[in-house]
């Protein structure tokens, strides 16, 4: 993906609508001396482009500690959602009559604050608040596992919210999909909502993408953000969310994006669930090869978009599956290597490419069969998107089958060849 996107320059009211708000909160650079100005992005809405050349590192945010609306991080990083959503509505003042008097707050920035949310979305557009036969519609059995359970999670925030702040649930889900979409994980201490820091559109970032992650920092009483990278002028700035896959901007942010190279599919829950469709398809038992597999990490079983080797793991992970005890290495050892000789591992692996291909042409099949009437366009999007990425892996995969076995018959008449003219 581009490293940065050029952006339809605004004709300077876009970013007159925010300056206010940049004032307002005392944000540094000051208005006229900023980097950034918001313009509207094709396809993405509202973002920051640079107004000049930006180095990577520079400073392009400060905003002070007390223009933003947080939480403290507990070791488990669970339940933020709720507490900062009632925070939120706290500090918006819209908490319902009967709400506890303790938690009504008077602020000197709330009518501020109070203008900022009028910027925001009128409702959820995030998968986790769809109902659960819209979730079901996505196809892909691991996503929408996930997204139930992720869903039952933001809705019983969504529940607490509502008790708590007395607002009714419709309300209730907006704030909790606010944070849930605009807020950050400052240093490992707290999570909060940033004024102006949210308009930052995301770039997905793989873990082998030059494109690095904003650089957050807590300095004193300011927030700081600063550039991930060196943009050009009406470049489009961007930073990465955090969310790589789909199926997580989906849920949060109710997006599919085109390309995604952070993007994966889970094809097996577990070792259990490797171990288990490898039985199905080849019919010998692999149960003993439980105990050695176990090193091999659930993130490892994933298919990624790309070339093959972006699945590389889930590849070696086959391959250890479809080959004999000896020609794995002493079960002491905390990883999976093969000890045969390299023409073995390349018979391996095209084995595991054939077999993978075979079980991801089923999973295709189940996506394509699936109507598209009664399903959310985002729904329908996602499961476009899933197939493309299956189809694209089984392309590669017979190239590369095809490929591997014209080699192998090469070096077979190669190796005839040469025992006839010894011969001879």
């Amino acid at each position: 993906m581009a490293r940065s996107q050029r952006s339809r320059r605004s004709n300077g009211k876009t970013s007159e609508v925010f300056q206010p708000f940049w004032e307002g909160f005392a944000v540094q650079p000051s208005w006229h001396e900023r980097a950034l100005d918001v313009a509207e992005v094709p396809g993405a809405g509202r973002g920051w482009v640079a107004r000049r050349q930006v180095q990577k590192g520079e400073l392009l945010l400060s905003i002070p500690r007390v223009a933003a609306i947080e939480v403290d991080m507990d070791e488990d990083m669970e339940g933020w959602e709720a507490e900062l959503a009632l925070n939120v509505l706290r500090r918006l003042d819209r908490l319902g009559p009967a709400a506890d008097p303790r938690l009504r707050q008077k602020h000197e920035l709330q009518a501020l604050w109070q203008d900022y949310a009028k910027t925001f979305p009128e409702a959820p557009a995030g998968a986790a608040f769809w109902p659960q036969d819209a979730i079901i519609t996505l196809g892909w059995p691991a996503t929408v596992e996930q997204l139930l359970a992720y869903s039952q999670q933001i809705q019983e925030s969504a529940q607490w919210v509502s008790g708590n702040g007395n607002v009714p649930r419709d309300a209730a889900c907006w704030a909790v999909s606010a944070v849930i979409t605009r807020s950050f994980a400052v240093d490992d201490e707290v999570r909060a909502m940033i004024p102006l820091a949210d308009i930052f559109n995301h770039e997905p970032r793989s873990a082998s993408s030059d494109v690095h992650e904003v650089a957050w920092s807590l300095e004193g009483d300011r927030f700081e953000v600063h550039a991930p990278q060196t943009v050009m002028p009406g470049e489009e700035v961007r930073i990465c969310y955090g969310e790589e896959s789909a199926a997580e901007l989906l849920a949060v942010h109710g997006m599919v994006l085109p390309k995604n190279e952070a993007d994966y599919l889970e094809v097996f829950e577990s070792v259990e669930d490797l171990v288990a469709a490898v039985e199905s398809i080849c019919g010998a038992p692999r149960r003993d090869r439980l105990a050695r597999l176990e090193v091999i990490p659930v993130d490892d079983l994933l298919v990624r978009p790309g070339r093959l080797e972006a699945s590389e793991p889930l590849l070696r992970a086959l391959q250890a599956m479809l080959c004999e005890d000896d020609e794995l290495c002493d079960p002491g050892e905390r990883r999976l290597r093969l000890v045969c000789s390299e023409e073995r591992q390349q018979s391996l692996r095209l084995e595991a490419l054939l077999l993978l291909a075979q079980i991801l042409r089923g999973a295709l099949r189940v996506i394509q069969d699936m109507p598209d009437a009664g399903s959310p366009d985002l729904a329908v999007r996602y499961r476009r998107h899933v197939a493309e990425m299956l189809n694209q892996f089984v392309r590669e995969a017979n190239d590369a089958s095809s490929a591997g076995v014209l080699k192998r018959l090469f070096r077979r008449k190669r190796r005839c060849c040469v025992g006839e003219t010894v011969i001879t």
